[in-house]
């Protein structure tokens, strides 16, 4: 390169220096150059650092589930931590009509969308894996039935989440309600209605409903139910946030009306009314 001394004799001499590589003649660069080059370098370096920050992942990414994220948490979350971690449920799902099963029995519903599942005189059915909502009734309504579980179920926006009624052994575990609708007198999470026997339990469950998105009576209701002397009706280790506007409902309300042999322990109420019964008589209901 031909030196121009015209731009090499300008005072500044801080900025007169030489660029020297390894098997490459040495050239003077003129200083009007050098700092088109460091201009360069910074817009580079500049877009470089930006689209870094742009690539970042967020603080609290959305889930990725492969299923349900259930109740199994529920003990030892703190009253401010969030309980929903996302809108929707991350999870195929085979879209279904409304179910409605009459004296069927030893079946398991798993993996379906719908808006309600009606089970009459049924036994031994398992309800799982599934998203239920919306609607004006109940999301599962069980009647007359034997040995009925739903476990890892999304409840949403329906007047009752679960109703059981004149049935025995019936188990809601690991699911998650949001935004019962009611009105009175259905507005419950779970409702258990002349529930009796043994293997009876709603367990490890998250429920919310939201001030001006539902319409809650009792988060859980156990009306006029009896378990055995050795084998209690069990309400555990539920997640229970918001309610009302009612005023007369509660967390978990047992023996309602009557009833016995039932125990209520280790909930983790927030901005909710705590647990409460209305057991009389020869009964054994305990709050724990």
């Amino acid at each position: 390169m031909k030196k121009n001394a015209a731009l090499t004799e300008v005072n500044l001499p801080a900025m007169k220096k030489r660029f020297s590589i390894p098997g490459i003649k040495t050239i003077n660069v003129p200083p009007l150059s050098r700092i088109a080059i460091l201009f360069s370098l910074s817009l580079i370096l500049a877009l470089l650092i930006s689209c870094k920050k742009d690539t970042k992942k967020p603080e609290n990414p959305a889930p990725s589930l492969s299923g349900l994220d259930t109740g199994s948490n529920a003990i030892g979350a703190t009253r401010a931590e969030k309980m929903f971690t996302y809108t929707d449920i991350n999870m195929s799902f085979y879209t279904s009509a409304p179910l409605n099963l009459s004296n069927v029995h030893d079946t398991v519903i798993n993996g379906i969308s719908t808006t309600r599942i009606t089970l009459f005189a049924c036994q031994n059915i398992t309800i799982k894996n599934c998203k239920i909502g919306p609607n004006t009734k109940s999301g599962i309504s069980i009647e007359n039935c034997t040995n009925i579980t739903i476990d890892s179920c999304y409840i949403f926006k329906v007047s009752t989440g679960v109703y059981a009624g004149d049935s025995e052994t019936i188990k809601v575990v690991n699911c998650q309600g949001l935004n019962m609708l009611g009105p009175y007198p259905e507005g419950q999470f779970v409702q258990f209605n002349n529930v009796r026997g043994g293997g009876n339990k709603i367990s490890y469950n998250k429920f919310e409903n939201i001030p001006g998105e539902s319409n809650t009576e009792d988060a859980i209701s156990i009306y006029g139910c009896n378990g055995l002397p050795n084998d209690l009706i069990v309400v555990e280790s539920n997640w229970i946030r918001g309610g009302g506007p009612s005023k007369a409902g509660g967390g978990v309300m047992l023996g309602d009306g009557t009833g016995s042999y039932m125990v209520a322990k280790k909930q983790f109420p927030g901005r909710c009314r705590a647990i409460r019964h209305g057991c009389v008589g020869r009964t054994s209901c305990v709050n724990s």
